[in-house]
């Protein structure tokens, strides 16, 4: 039995300050964006909280990142079904908050680096995995994507971005840098927000200003970004895509599941060609 081991690596970038130096190696950040998840404090460990429908699509967004590893080949149907399915597999885990995705990853033996550029989160991300962890190898990393893959270019057999990409406001880079953190023949897996009437109505208005599921100010619909548009971004950063699957979001039972439509919720697979 693989013995408890939790490894904690923090660097702290203090990204707020660093966009005045350098905005084009932090221009991923918003600094409003991180002021507003700092406040949600502990109830990133909350699954009953406002984090509640992202602990739930863990029920969606884990087995769609096993698929797509089965699919290219990286583990095999057989290991697919074992405990620890990941091991073997590197994993960083792009804007990971309080770690809701970072740690079941790495209970199915997956080595995860865990980004954020929020410090509290960090913290909590941390405190959180000491205490909660069984098994497996997981790091934390306060800083930003495009600063990370300078100095771990192609160091990831995957590359997670899960409910980050539509808080970013310049895209181009921020994917960019996901990419060239991914070796060559590496999956990128996003999970988003479309870019579109329904998604604003469901996204904004329902969840944030009816239903109250999420603070208002949670979203920015010009932040949302088009399965379309995510593709064109991979394309021209040397990434196919292979997957878009649509997801629906039921609030009444907190579940999510699988729908033949992505103008709300969607999850893309993309693979990095070799050079």
């Amino acid at each position: 039995m693989m013995t408890s081991k939790l490894l904690i690596q923090r660097s702290f970038l203090l990204p707020a300050r660093a966009l005045h130096k350098n905005p084009v190696v932090y221009n991923s950040v918003d600094p409003k964006e991180v002021d507003h998840f700092t406040k949600f404090g502990d109830e990133w460990l909350n699954p009953n909280g406002p984090m509640k429908p992202l602990f739930s699509m863990n029920d969606l967004r884990i087995p769609f990142v096993r698929n797509g590893l089965v699919n290219t080949k990286k583990i095999s149907e057989e290991k697919s079904k074992s405990p620890k399915y990941l091991s073997g597999v590197k994993i960083l885990d792009v804007g990971c908050g309080g770690g809701i995705l970072s740690l079941p990853l790495a209970r199915l033996g997956a080595d995860v680096t865990g980004l954020d550029p929020t410090p509290k989160l960090i913290e909590i991300a941390e405190a959180n995995a000491k205490k909660n962890l069984p098994g497996g190898v997981l790091r934390f990393e306060c800083g930003t994507i495009e600063e990370h893959s300078l100095t771990n270019s192609e160091q990831y057999d995957v590359i997670v971005c899960s409910e980050v990409i539509e808080h970013v406001p310049v895209k181009d880079s921020f994917v960019n840098s996901c990419v060239a953190a991914t070796k060559p023949g590496g999956s990128l897996f996003y999970t988003t927000i479309s870019q579109s009437t329904v998604a604003w109505v469901m996204a904004i208005i329902m969840a944030e200003y009816v239903l109250r599921l999420l603070p208002t100010g949670t979203h920015e619909y010009d932040k949302f970004i088009t399965p379309k548009d995510l593709s064109c971004y991979l394309e021209k950063a040397n990434c196919n895509v292979l997957t878009v699957s649509g997801m629906m979001y039921n609030p009444l039972t907190n579940k999510w599941s699988w729908c033949p439509y992505n103008a709300v919720n969607y999850c893309l697979h993309a693979i990095k060609r070799y050079k």
